[in-house]
């Protein structure tokens, strides 16, 4: 062996020498320490501190008294070990603040009994999840000044007043309310998401004041699916079988001002209108269909709009009225002023698929068919309809009365008494275009009307890049044809 193998194996026998005493230091003493032997980790208390409400101790601040079963004196976590049967006024009264309250999955349930509160919320800033409430006045009630709660995959079911009663600043999210007086009410500002409210008395939902929902579902309601006051947002909800013959109601969903709505459907309802508008209020997007008004309703549509209103990109079908009117089961009624309605799709309502009630609104980019009486019908005033499309209504376009409307570049085609009918006069009517109507344009006197021309057929086939001829020099003129 030379000096060079010796210097090699010397020094990879320290390298190992070297990386043993290593692990050594690293694992410390296998003998065990001396005492008794005892856990050296953690409790679960330890990790996340809990208190369950049913076995608390004094020292948690947890009493009870003659009207209240348990009561929440100090903020932390709380949590259910069983079911509750409520028997006094209130199961679990929360008076501080930011308290947590885990339900675990259990029921809280009154025993048949409607006048007890499951729930009664005082503190702000409480948590509720993970359970149900059953056969109550109210699941979940809020007292005093309480904000900013949440309510977290909570159901309440036969409760007779509200299922679950939200504060300004909530959020409630995955809960279910069903068989109640009203379903999920939320005061100002509140959000709530994917949630469902079915088969309760009164309505669905109840939203105040600049709240928002979003994948909310209300079917089979009493009286509406959701129904919120001004400044709200509503995006991907569903107004589905609400009110009855019986007892009919005023919307499926019912919005007050400044709203938006986007990507909602309202069908099947029996109710006045589908979408009922507040002032100034958007539905963008929307699908609203099957909706039947009652036999009491004087008008009844799909979408009913008031003033200042954008409808857009909407699909409006089967909407029926109990009567068969041009008013009644009307695919959008526009009855307030200045309201527009642009790229929609209203088909095959009882009544006209949109009619005008009132001035200064617009209509445009619109397909119209098939619709019980007129495409469009109009009785305010200042109107603009231009670029529709009408096909196989009564009317293509009926304007039955007001002044200045403008009626431009619509294509009027197999509507089975008149394309245009213009009864009022004063309007301004160009570039319209009539086809396979019994009478193509019937228009009265005392209105400005560009030429009526008919284009000539065309004698011999065309290949290429000549051929026709001018219908007119007039830029204004109607077709016929």
């Amino acid at each position: 062996m030379t000096n060079l193998d010796r210097r090699v194996l010397i020094g990879m026998a320290g390298i190992a020498g070297a990386a043993a005493v290593s692990r050594l230091a690293r694992a410390g003493s296998l003998d065990p320490p001396p005492g008794p032997v005892a856990p050296t980790g953690k409790t679960t208390d330890q990790i996340q501190p809990r208190i369950d409400l049913l076995n608390a101790p004094p020292s948690a601040n947890v009493t009870s008294d003659a009207n209240n079963q348990y009561i929440i004196n100090n903020p932390g976590s709380y949590f259910l070990s069983a079911n509750l049967a409520i028997t006094k006024s209130v199961g679990i009264k929360i008076v501080a603040a930011n308290v947590s309250l885990d339900l675990c999955g259990f029921q809280l349930a009154g025993a048949g009994t409607s006048t007890f509160t499951g729930i009664a919320v005082a503190g702000s800033g409480a948590w509720i999840g993970n359970g149900s409430l059953l056969s109550l006045q109210y699941g979940v009630n809020v007292t005093g000044a309480a904000t900013a709660c949440t309510l977290s995959r909570v159901r309440a079911a036969q409760c007779a007043s509200v299922g679950l009663s939200l504060p300004r600043d909530s959020i409630v999210e995955l809960c279910v309310a069903d068989n109640n007086g009203y379903g999920i009410s939320g005061s100002a500002n509140c959000v709530l998401r994917d949630c469902t409210a079915s088969s309760n008395t009164q309505t669905g939902f109840f939203a105040d004041a600049g709240s928002t929902l979003t994948r909310c579902t209300g079917s089979a309601n009493g009286f509406s699916g959701i129904s919120t006051q001004g400044h709200c947002t509503l995006t991907e909800c569903v107004a589905l079988s609400n009110a009855s013959a019986a007892a009919p109601g005023i919307a499926g969903i019912l919005v007050g001002s400044s709203c938006v709505l986007q990507r909602c459907i309202s069908a099947y309802n029996r109710v006045t209108y589908g979408i009922s508008m507040g002032v100034g209020t958007s539905v963008i997007d929307c699908s609203v269909s099957s909706n039947t008004g009652s036999a009491a309703d004087a008008r009844s549509s799909g979408i009913e709009a008031a003033d200042g209103c954008l409808i857009s990109g909407c699909t409006v079908i089967y909407n029926a009225g109990s009567a068969n009117t041009a008013s009644n089961g009307v695919g959008i009624a526009c009855s307030g002023q200045g309201t527009r309605v642009e790229n929609c799709v209203v088909y095959s309502n009882t009544g006209s698929g949109i009619s005008i009630l009132d001035s200064r609104c617009a209509v445009k980019g619109c397909e119209l068919s098939a619709n019980g009486f007129d495409g469009i019908t109009v009785t305010g005033s200042s109107t603009s309809i231009s670029e529709n499309r009408c096909v196989g209504n009564n009317n293509g376009i009926h304007v039955v009365s007001g002044s200045a409307h403008v009626v431009e570049r619509n294509h009027l085609l197999d509507n089975a008494v008149n394309g245009l009918q213009i009864d009022s006069n004063v309007c301004f009517v160009y570039a319209n275009l009539a086809r396979s109507n019994p009478t193509n344009y019937s228009i009265a006197a005392g209105n400005r009307v560009g030429e009526i021309a008919v284009a000539a057929t065309n004698a011999s086939a065309i290949n290429g890049n000549s051929g026709g001829a001018a219908v007119t020099s007039d830029p204004y003129c109607n077709i016929a044809f």
